[in-house]
């Protein structure tokens, strides 16, 4: 199968480019999370990117975050307060010109952006915290002082570090089944 190069950038748009108006959904009978009427309209048209077993789903043609799904077991996250923090209105890019995929296909994110695995995976583990109360899920570090926080959509929030990595994916849920 050839390869295909559409992908040049994986970026974080601020409130601009993931599902609108649908309900993202953690499902503890799953262990997962997806929104409502997912990936319908985007089969063929992303790439994927896993972070542990959580994919996030990118626009072939523009490289924009389109959705946040997959197998997301919580029996080992730490239970937590997580707080928003201030996010910024800014854009945010990855360089993906060098690296070789193919549309419809999964791949491992610290493959192309080894850098920021420290940030997700501790002792083999993602990193991972869950506040029942507020809805949330926080995979990744925070560092509120020194990281920016770009507001994707209603429901996602991406930490980025001052080295320009993905650092932490903040989750805002609408609908939890307990």
């Amino acid at each position: 199968m050839e390869k295909q190069f559409g992908i040049t950038y994986l970026k974080v748009t601020k409130e601009g480019t993931m599902k609108k108006g649908e309900n993202l959904i953690y499902s503890f009978i799953e262990n997962g999370l997806y929104y409502e009427n997912q990936l319908k309209n985007e089969v063929g048209k992303t790439v994927s990117l896993t972070i542990d077993t959580l994919q996030m789903n990118i626009d072939y043609l523009t490289g924009n975050i389109l959705s946040v799904t997959g197998f997301l077991p919580l029996f080992k996250a730490n239970k937590n307060s997580i707080v928003i923090p201030q996010v910024v209105a800014e854009d945010f890019c990855v360089s993906m010109k060098n690296v070789e995929y193919q549309k419809g296909i999964a791949y491992d994110y610290f493959k192309f952006f080894p850098e920021s695995e420290r940030n997700f995976i501790r002792n083999g583990l993602p990193i991972l915290e869950y506040d029942n109360e507020n809805k949330r899920i926080l995979i990744g570090t925070r560092d509120d002082i020194n990281d920016k926080y770009i507001k994707v959509d209603k429901n996602i929030i991406c930490g980025i570090d001052s080295a320009k990595n993905l650092k932490a994916l903040l989750i805002s849920l609408d609908i939890i089944i307990q």
